[in-house]
Order: structure tokens, then sequence, then C-alpha cells
């Protein structure tokens, strides 16, 4: 079969038909591992859709981990942020963004619009596509300190008061069907 495999005649006992097909099946399998190690990503950086594996593959990719980043005004993401107030105008905002989780971090929910039922619960709810969820839901675990609204294409978390009483803190939750609940925290602190 290796001979065959570089264009040569056949094994001995081995039909042209039989070294064909199992050349063809190994590039088959190869293209699809390749594949799933692959980013889903063009030359320009935007994500590709609409790509799909030959057939007779069975090889899907995973499915993807999302994640959600907190934004400040700077565009600057950390994993967790202590806001202290600003005299007069209280905490800056922050922005939630869903992004997959790797070093692209490429957003599923680009260019989609977030709705929010409530102060504690914004969704996006992107176009029907095979290779992303259906549904990326941001919520707060209480509204008493912060609150959920939409600016820009994006959700805001901002503050319910220009000062706390006391330090608080607030879990920002990334919920996607298929994964275990993602939360991120933000301390609103006392001014000093």
């Amino acid at each position: 079969m290796a001979l065959s495999a570089c264009g040569g005649a056949p094994d001995i006992g081995e039909t042209p038909m039989a070294a064909a097909a199992a050349d063809s099946q190994e590039r088959v399998t190869a293209f699809a591992a390749s594949a799933a190690d692959a980013s889903p990503v063009g030359a320009s950086g935007a994500a590709i859709e609409g790509v799909a594996l030959p057939r007779g593959t069975a090889h899907l990719p995973a499915p993807a981990v999302y994640d959600i980043r907190l934004v400040d005004h700077n565009g600057w993401h950390r994993e967790a942020f202590e806001l202290v107030p600003v005299r007069g105008a209280g905490y800056q905002t922050l922005h939630a963004i869903v992004v997959l989780r790797g070093p692209s971090a490429l957003s599923p929910v680009a260019g989609v619009e977030p709705y929010c039922a409530t102060a504690l619960r914004c969704e996006y709810v992107p176009p029907r596509n095979g290779n992303y969820a259906e549904r990326y839901t941001v919520s707060l675990s209480d509204d008493s300190v912060a609150q959920l609204s939409t600016t820009n294409g994006m959700i805001a978390i901002s503050a319910r008061h220009l000062e706390v009483e006391q330090p608080s803190i607030v879990s920002v939750t990334l919920t996607v069907d298929g994964q275990p609940p993602v939360t991120k925290r933000i301390t609103y602190a006392k001014s000093p």
C-alpha cells in the first residue's frame, strides 16, 4: 500500500481499486483531523462560515467553549474588576462581551444586538448557525448594586448609585446551553 499511495504500482495481492480507496480514506481522515485543529479564521481575521468537511467524514470539531470578558471604557479586559467611585460621577460602566475561549477570542455574537428583558438578564440571539450556540444569556446575581442595559451593540454593566455604603461584589454570569456557567466578579468599593 505504501508504494501505491506514492503513485506506484499496487502492492502484491492488492488490487488497484483497493489501493486507491485506502489512499483516499487516509487523505479524508488527515483532512478531518487538520480541519478540527485549525482555527476557523480567514486571512482577514473574520470567522469563516459555511465550511463543510468532505463527504464521508464523521469527525466534527468539538463544540466551542464560550467565555465572557469584562471590558472597561479603555477597552482593557480583566478577569475581575475592583471599581472605586469618582467623586460626583460614580463608578465607570463596564461592558460584557461573549467570546470563544482561546488566543483569537472571536465573538460569536459580533454584529448581533443584545436584548435586555430585565435589569438582571440580557440575551444575544444570533441567527441560527450550526457552528455556534443559539442563545447567550448574561445575568447578574442581583440588581441592588448594578444593572444591565444595552449600548453600542454590547451589554453594559452600570452601578445603580454614585457610591455604595459598603463594599459589594457583583457576579456577572454567562449561560450557554451545553456548558457550565462562566462567572466573573466586579467589586464596587467605597471611596477612600
